[in-house]
């Protein structure tokens, strides 16, 4: 089918009212006498009409948070996580009514987490037939997220997030989909803002969840999710619900006060409420100012960024003296920036952390600093190294590069020290280096033009003694040189090839040999001067 005619089939089927028990989104009733009410009656009539319907504010609110923010383009596929809550089904509800004018194809996902037995099984089922009476393709799936938190070692809430998310991504490549959508809400982002307040957070942490942001997984997947309900209050998508007769299923995990976020909703607002009946209006606009001003920050951090930080992979150097030569809110949020480029989002990141790596960056090389989220913080003569926990013990100094390599000379490569001569081949006087950190090349075959780097996909080279070709990752996996130390290996090469895996095997085109006329001695040390 073309678009437009899935588009027109979609307009053919454009019910008005999705779910259990539908009402009308408004009611006439007939008053025979109507022309005979005084206007002190009128208004009396008009104290005791309903409230106007909630819904057409609402797909208002979406429509302008979208063209602000762009979370939704025409021609996307937008999975929506449903749990069958009142937030989620409000989401659905809306971008269901919303679909031909946004242009957009709606998959809806629902996980059962298996914690609450036949409740569970329920919420699914309402959630499945929900999607079939929208005609909408419905993706659901079983996981045990108490096993999965065990297996772990994690908080309930931080397993089922990260299974949610799994879930979540797994449907949304499935689907071929641009984005996820979830149904957090303008009192989820009250209740956040205050959950980091407790937590101590900086300025980062008033500005709460973003419209839209890229959610890292452990495995290193990213998931792009977008928030179209942040303008939307709780309250308002249980009247959604009701004007459209849908009937929220209920959590009864959302009462249970051993998780924080609930007594936050349950008890610490009611009793600022107190204080201030208008809080959570409070608290949103303290989000939005502190988005203005990291939006300014973040500007300045832009200017300073590549001479301050170099982000690798699995760490970020960071210049010491350059970054200390700055403001100190610059600082702290070009710190937020490296951590946040390792971990994918700030979670478990709070003001003290922070100030904690600050403080160490004027401290002697060789200290270390534990950060939340296995991160470690490790200081080197100029520079301090932000990586994480598993590379602690790793005897290997970061490298930079690619930087090319003197012949004859020595050069200080982070915190390597290089050298390198070129000698005439006496094979008979001659005995091999038992330094893992030495090596002898065939002067002709290597040549003397060599740079160091680290390694990149695709590498390959032939090992010592082998007759094929090996990707260096392989040859690392076999070589049971551990994952956290591979990026840190010098690898040397020339303009044509590799010649060496520094420590552990030189190229076998570039051996010495009986036909060898000149000796290339290279010669790796770590650097650890003050």
């Amino acid at each position: 089918m073309t678009r437009g005619g899935a588009v027109a089939a979609r307009r053919a089927h454009n019910p008005k009212v999705v779910g259990s028990n539908p009402t009308p989104a408004t009611t006439e009733v007939a008053c025979p006498h109507a022309a005979s009410f005084s206007f002190l009656g009128f208004l009396d009539l008009k104290a005791e009409m309903p409230p106007a319907p909630i819904a057409p504010a609402i797909l208002e609110r979406i429509r302008r948070g979208n063209r602000r923010a762009r979370l939704i383009q025409p021609g996307d596929v937008i999975v929506v996580a449903v749990s069958g809550g009142a937030d989620s089904l409000c989401l659905l509800q809306a971008l269901f009514d919303l679909r031909d004018e946004l242009g957009v194809q709606l998959h809806v996902a629902h996980l059962d987490h298996l914690l609450r037995g036949a409740e569970s099984m329920a919420a699914a089922y309402f959630v499945r037939d929900l999607a079939r009476a929208m005609e909408l393709p419905f993706h659901l799936a079983h996981i045990d997220v108490g096993g999965y938190r065990r297996e772990h070692r994690l908080s309930l809430e931080e397993a089922a997030r990260q299974v949610r998310y799994g879930f979540l991504d797994n449907v949304a490549r499935r689907a071929g989909a641009a984005a996820v959508a979830v149904g957090h809400t303008a009192s989820d982002q009250t209740e956040t803002v205050l959950l980091h307040l407790l937590r101590g957070t900086g300025l980062t942490g008033l500005r709460g969840m973003p419209d839209s942001s890229e959610l890292r997984l452990p495995d290193g997947r990213e998931v792009h999710v977008v928030r179209p309900l942040l303008s939307v209050w709780r309250d308002e998508c249980l009247a959604f619900c009701e004007e459209r007769g849908l009937r929220p299923q209920i959590d009864a995990s959302n009462l249970d006060l051993s998780y924080t976020r609930n007594r936050i909703r349950l008890e610490l607002l009611p009793t600022l409420r107190q204080y201030n009946p208008r809080i959570e209006e409070g608290l949103l606009r303290l989000t939005s100012a502190a988005g203005a001003a990291i939006e300014i920050i973040e500007e300045a951090v832009d200017e300073v960024w590549d001479s301050v930080a170099e982000p690798k992979p699995s760490y970020v150097v960071l210049h010491r003296a350059r970054l200390r030569s700055l403001k100190p809110a610059l600082q702290s949020h070009i710190v937020l920036r490296a951590i946040d480029h390792l971990l994918g989002d700030l979670r478990e990141i709070a003001a003290i952390h922070v100030e904690d790596v600050l403080a160490a960056l004027d401290k002697t090389s060789g200290v270390q600093l534990s950060l939340p989220r296995q991160l470690v913080l490790t200081l080197e003569y100029d520079r301090a190294i932000l990586g994480f926990a598993d590379d602690a013990d790793c005897p290997l100094p970061s490298l930079d590069g690619p930087c090319q390599l003197p012949f004859p000379g020595e050069l200080d490569i982070a915190g390597w020290h290089v050298s390198g001569r070129v000698e005439s081949f006496d094979a008979a006087g001659r005995a091999p280096s038992r330094d893992r950190w030495t090596a002898d090349l065939d002067a002709d075959r290597a040549g003397t033009e060599l740079a160091v780097r680290s390694r990149r996909p695709g590498d390959r080279f032939q090992p010592l003694g082998m007759a094929q070709m090996k990707s260096v990752q392989d040859f690392m996996v076999d070589a049971k040189i551990p994952r956290s130390w591979r990026a840190r290996v010098p690898i040397v090469e020339s303009a044509q090839q590799i010649v060496w895996l520094a420590g552990w095997r030189i190229d076998e085109r570039v051996k010495v040999g009986p036909a060898t006329r000149q000796v290339l001695h290279v010669e790796f040390s770590p650097r650890y001067d003050e």
